[in-house]
């Protein structure tokens, strides 16, 4: 952040040179309309109505992107019946979410080895941000699978919501930029 009263005189030469390449200053990334999947796990004790409050808040969430929750599933939070749900995902969306019934502790938890057995990578887990912290970005066949953090039930914004900003703007996300 740099306040209009002074700046390192460093800074300036910098942002000068840039502008003198003549390049654009900035470059805005519209929100382009995806169609999204998304799958809860469960694990016993789990209230129907926390999964059900979970959609509505994430349908909400996508419709102010402009993107359509066009599928939503509920399996085990078990790692084979998971991967199963995301193979089937993977046919109609141009991204799959998962709400796991427990969080995300380490890149061998559920979440992650279902990503894997499905045939996808994990390309980065955590997040230095709360809340948000536990949030999972892998890929399937190019299309983004996010492992979401707990906090993604609320409707506060949180970090998830800045990488999903991204993704939905094609805008590529990577370890620097999380």
């Amino acid at each position: 952040k740099i306040l209009p009263f002074a700046a390192p005189r460093g800074a300036v030469d910098t942002c000068k040179e840039i502008a003198a390449e003549g390049g654009p200053m900035i470059r805005v990334a519209a929100f382009q309309a995806k169609s999204v999947a998304m799958i809860q796990t469960r694990l016993l004790g789990l209230k129907d109505t926390i999964l059900d409050k979970t959609r509505d808040v994430t349908e909400a969430r996508l419709t102010a992107l402009g993107c359509r929750l066009i599928r939503e599933r509920r399996c085990a939070h078990v790692t084979d019946d998971l991967a199963a749900e995301i193979r089937d995902a993977l046919g109609d969306v141009d991204m799959v979410l998962i709400h796991g019934a427990s969080a995300i502790l380490d890149r061998r938890d559920v979440i992650p080895a279902a990503i894997i057995a499905a045939g996808g990578t994990i390309e980065h887990f955590g997040m230095p941000v709360d809340p948000g912290n536990l949030l999972l970005l892998g890929r399937i066949d190019g299309k983004p699978v996010l492992g979401l953090p707990g906090c993604a039930r609320s409707p506060k914004v949180n970090g998830c919501d800045w990488v999903l900003e991204r993704l939905v703007a094609d805008v590529p996300v990577g370890r620097e930029d999380i």
